[in-house]
């Protein structure tokens, strides 16, 4: 008598993609491949949220957003800040206010850079253009002037109530206390004050730059928390503790992962400091320096039939993080300085997925404005607009969001084992009727060629079922199954008719919803040669 049809499910997908390692070795929870989804809350795959423009265009589309920054001031005014960065090296960075149509120019800046930075000091914007630009600051009440005394920067941080500078000089100058391993500080809450004094190289001349300042707090048992300021290089993390005076100190941490990506530093409050480093993206809690992104190495560096980062542009790689879901996001060039890979990781479940965006970034910001809600931002390379992300808009300004899925390999003994595979049950949830969703089914990872293709379309939901029961309105106000939830699980049967050793099964949609989970329905076979045919 033959065996019965099993189930073979996969329910929980919360461990994200594995792009590494073998699609027979993947963990029960975790894909091959997940483009354009988060990890929902309960295991499920939610398709990412959409994108919506902000302000009106900038002055020139053609040149990159490359800092976006709202200014909150004491009186609870906020001036929206943006810097458009000059297409070229022979055009000069310019600084805006976007809460206008049209944009609002403060001033031309006097050199050019796609990394620019912006922070809060005393209640005035400190601009840290670059490296051959002076720190200038800004507010509606004395406008935009240079910080007098101040040295050049291409990184500061308002750390302890003094403003720092890091990397203050493509070359070293040691009279004039510059270079780019400088690291100096204006007098407590004056950014107008830079005493000679407040000034230190660390590790000069090592042929290593200044790439990034980051803060966070540390405290070990019986010690008093003690802030803390990272200064980063290319392959190597210092440890800076308290203003320049008899207390103050270097030391470098026990890594040689440093930051190759200034804009990737990102501190995360019960995590530590995350960045992107030369073997991958790095998390720095304070004592130890790990890697956390083993699972998207190829999506990194390259292999198989993923390509990798350019590495020739990967300094403009900016990220930021969205409070909800917890996020650490990170936009990465693949050609050229666009930023087109997007990496977002889970801070939860700790895991990796991959979004795109059909225009090219130039930045992401997370916007902090007292009394509302943390926004993330993210500026256009070559469009000119402000966009919103992860807010629960449905599409991509209009632009329908592409999504897919590539599964982990699925046997019905061992991989070895050939089995027949009679249909999928793939359950969904929120997907709007008419929304086509398209399995391919590959009978081996190691067989390039699908054996079938199917595509469903998503039903209309029955609104009056007697089996529904009452639905929402309250017992005895409408007749029974008048009315029930608008949206409800959904399950589709795609027939496979496979006979193969295992399966993998490519997902590809549009639109919003979630993947609830899959089930397939596959009977044992006598175990003979490992090929496949169909039924």
């Amino acid at each position: 008598m033959a065996e019965g049809l099993k189930p073979i499910i996969q329910y929980d997908f919360s461990k994200g993609e594995n792009t590494v390692t073998s699609p027979f070795l993947l963990r029960p929870d975790q894909s091959q491949q997940c483009v354009n989804f988060l990890l929902d809350e309960h295991g499920s795959l939610r398709v990412r949220d959409g994108t919506l423009i902000e302000d009106s265009q900038s002055p020139n589309a053609a040149r990159p957003i490359t800092k976006l920054f709202d200014l909150v001031q004491n009186s609870g005014s906020v001036s929206y800040l943006a810097i458009l960065s000059g297409i070229n090296s022979a055009n000069p960075n310019t600084l805006y206010r976007r809460d206008s149509n049209p944009w609002t120019l403060i001033s031309n800046l006097t050199s050019y850079s796609l990394i620019p930075d912006i922070i809060n000091f005393t209640g005035t914007a400190i601009i840290a253009n670059s490296n051959q630009d002076q720190l200038r600051s800004y507010d509606t009440s004395t406008g935009f002037v240079v910080c007098a005394g101040a040295p050049n920067a291409q990184h500061a941080a308002n750390h302890l109530n003094y403003l720092w500078a890091w990397n203050t000089d493509p070359v070293t100058d040691v009279p004039n206390l510059v270079g780019p391993s400088s690291l100096q500080s204006s007098d407590l809450n004056n950014a107008h004050s830079w005493p000679a004094a407040n000034q230190t190289y660390i590790a000069r001349d090592d042929g290593q730059t200044g790439q990034g300042l980051a803060q966070y707090t540390i405290a070990e048992a019986g010690i008093s928390p003690t802030a803390t300021l990272i200064a980063w290089k290319d392959f190597a993390g210092y440890q800076v503790t308290n203003p320049f005076g008899s207390t103050f100190s270097v030391q470098r941490i026990k890594s040689d992962m440093g930051c190759v990506a200034p804009r990737s530093s990102q501190f995360i409050s019960g995590f530590g400091i995350i960045r992107l480093t030369h073997r991958g993206f790095a998390l720095y809690d304070g004592v130890n320096d790990v890697l956390i992104s083993e699972e998207e190495r190829p999506r990194i560096f390259g292999r198989d039939q993923y390509n990798g980062l350019d590495w020739a542009q990967i300094g403009h790689s900016m990220a930021t993080q969205c409070a909800n879901p917890p996020l650490y996001i990170c936009a990465c060039p693949t050609s050229g300085p666009t930023l087109t890979r997007v990496f977002i990781y889970d801070l939860v479940r700790r895991a990796w997925t991959i979004s795109n965006y059909p225009t090219n970034l130039a930045t992401l910001q997370l916007i902090l404005d007292a009394g509302q809600l943390p926004s993330v931002l993210s500026g256009d390379w070559d469009a000119g607009y402000v966009r919103r992300l992860f807010a629960s808009d449905t599409s991509d300004d209009g632009t329908a969001i592409q999504w897919f899925l590539r599964t982990r390999a699925y046997s019905a003994g061992t991989p070895a084992e050939r089995a027949y595979f009679r249909r999928m049950l793939l359950t969904i949830y929120g997907f709007a009727a008419g929304t086509e969703i398209t399995a391919q089914f590959y009978p081996s990872p190691m067989v390039p060629v699908q054996f079938k293709t199917i595509t469903k379309t998503v039903p209309t939901i029955n609104a009056i079922n007697p089996f529904l029961g009452f639905g929402l309105d309250p017992f005895g106000t409408s007749a029974f199954g008048a009315t029930i939830q608008a949206i409800e699980d959904q399950v589709l049967e795609f027939p496979i008719g496979m006979k193969a050793n295992n399966v993998q099964i490519q997902l590809s949609g549009t639109s919003q919803g979630r993947i609830r989970g899959l089930e397939l329905h596959a009977r044992a076979m006598p175990l003979t040669r490992s090929t496949y045919q169909g039924a």
